[in-house]
């Protein structure tokens, strides 16, 4: 419940924040055309969006230049500082963590366990390293999101990852991968499913 009270206000303070005016992608401009106008007067935070308004939002948020994103992530906590939600309240800084961290772009789903599901990512600033995390998803499971798309792992999606507390938390809205999946990543996918993991080390947290 705090992780989505945290992401509405995000939402919220990002789609009406000058960094979003400034940043110059087609992911920016469909949340100013179709999105910003939803919230009208609403205060912050109150405003519950669609599911694809949602993920319009998180696309544009992870489309800004890294020091856009965190400068307005900067000045959301500051404004969240002066919020009060009582002891019980979400302690927004922890989006602070996402500017650095999160991870956004293309993923093959490899493995559902309990803990959650296993995710490959290839590193675009490491070489193309191939990475996996254990994600779990911020009100259901991943597993179970994808019910929604019978189809056999390995399964190639687009969505973001971030920390919270001690784990990998996946944003929640999920779509079929938008690029080209690479050989490598497609490779190291198809060993995972069938039993090599490669020697990858799992990632339970950033």
């Amino acid at each position: 419940q705090q992780v989505l009270t945290i992401v509405r206000c995000l939402h919220h303070f990002a789609t009406l924040s000058d960094e979003m005016m400034e940043t110059d992608t087609q992911e920016a401009a469909i949340v100013l055309y179709m999105v910003k106008p939803k919230y009208g007067d609403a205060g912050l935070g109150t405003k519950q969006l669609g599911v694809q308004e949602v993920g319009f939002t998180w696309n544009a948020i992870w489309s800004m230049p890294s020091s856009t994103r965190n400068k307005m992530i900067r000045k959301f906590i500051d404004v969240m500082s002066e919020y009060s939600f009582g002891k019980s309240g979400p302690d927004c800084s922890v989006v602070k963590e996402w500017g650095v961290h999160a991870v956004a772009g293309d993923f093959a789903v490899v493995k559902h366990t309990k803990k959650g599901t296993v995710l490959l990512y290839e590193d675009p600033q490491n070489k193309g390293d191939i990475k996996a995390y254990m994600a779990i998803g911020i009100t259901q499971s991943i597993e179970f999101l994808l019910k929604q798309v019978p189809q056999p792992l390995p399964m190639f999606i687009n969505t973001a990852l971030f920390p919270f507390k001690n784990m990998v938390l996946c944003q929640g809205t999920i779509v079929p991968a938008m690029g080209v999946i690479s050989p490598k990543l497609g490779a190291a996918a198809k060993s995972f499913v069938g039993g090599d993991d490669g020697g990858l080390k799992i990632k339970e947290h950033f």
